[in-house]
């Protein structure tokens, strides 16, 4: 199987400027050598962040590149995976997977589902989800490429902190949610795999978006929002796993790692493993 690392050090602003040295601090910390020992052919290649002063046009040129990487890797029969970067490079990923009914399983502890409407302080990397199936930034997500993604074919994990409205819009969307207190309360084939069977009946594939901060920060600390009360390592594995007996996995992204924060290796060391993870989930489903 080949496996394609995009490097996208794609963010905004200047609380994100951390995310953006974590696809370099990845491969010196020899990540490609990682997943090869699986036996996987992993190629390496980056996509170049926008230097715009603007954000949303410095988000828009990323994007646009990584689609076309993205494109080109899933063009090749290569499994597409992004490292971020922040999570708006979803809105890249799904450009470049092109038309089909491809769902999204996001896993992440907040929405990123506000609009500039809902949100409290107009953080960008709170809206990616509602770019990504149209709510908002139209103009922006036309620029990338690509179509909204329905609702209903979004399964979002693990969420544990979202804002007031965010989290109206969220309940009241046609996105299926799966949060964190549901998996702690019942455990991961009861809470997930009714929504999953939900989302099977609507698409032929997923793109699977992973935030590191769904992890509880005793495994993941090195994100700008730690938030307690997330998944384990093993509720992780054990979600990619299900995943992909469900149905096939044709790209995902890794996201939200802040290697200025990372002092002792601890989440550098946990997305490692995650990745190794994604490539398991892959290579069961392609």
């Amino acid at each position: 199987m080949i496996f394609t690392l995009i490097e996208a050090p794609i963010a905004t602003g200047t609380t994100q400027k951390g995310m953006a040295l974590a696809p370099q601090r990845y491969r010196e910390a020899g990540a490609a050598a990682a997943l090869g020992v699986r036996g996987l052919d992993v190629r390496t290649v980056r996509v170049e962040p926008g230097q715009e002063r603007d954000d949303l046009d410095a988000v828009a040129h990323g994007n646009s590149g990584l689609a076309a990487a993205v494109r080109r890797a899933a063009d090749a029969n290569s499994f597409p995976l992004v490292l971020g970067g922040a999570c708006n490079v979803c809105l890249g990923s799904m450009a470049g997977l092109g038309a089909g009914r491809i769902g999204v399983v996001w896993l992440d502890a907040h929405g990123d589902f506000n609009t500039p409407e809902t949100s409290q302080s107009g953080y960008f990397d709170g809206m990616p989800l509602a770019v990504l199936t149209g709510r908002c930034h139209q103009e922006l997500r036309g620029r990338i490429g690509g179509e909204a993604v329905p609702e209903d074919r979004v399964l979002h994990i693990g969420a544990r902190h979202l804002d007031p409205e965010e989290g109206e819009n969220l309940h009241g969307s046609g996105i299926l949610v799966v949060p964190a207190e549901e998996i702690r309360g019942t455990g991961i084939p009861a809470s997930l795999r009714p929504a999953l069977e939900k989302l099977e009946a609507r698409v032929d594939a997923v793109y699977l978006h992973l935030d590191i901060d769904v992890l509880d920060p005793a495994f993941a600390p090195a994100v700008n929002f730690p938030t307690p009360g997330g998944l384990s390592l093993e509720d992780l594995e054990e979600t990619v796993r299900l995943v992909s007996e469900v149905m096939p996995l044709r790209a995902a992204s890794l996201t939200a790692y802040d290697p200025t924060r990372d002092e002792d290796g601890t989440t550098l060391r946990t997305a490692i493993r995650v990745m190794e993870m994604i490539a398991a989930g892959a290579a069961q489903s392609w």
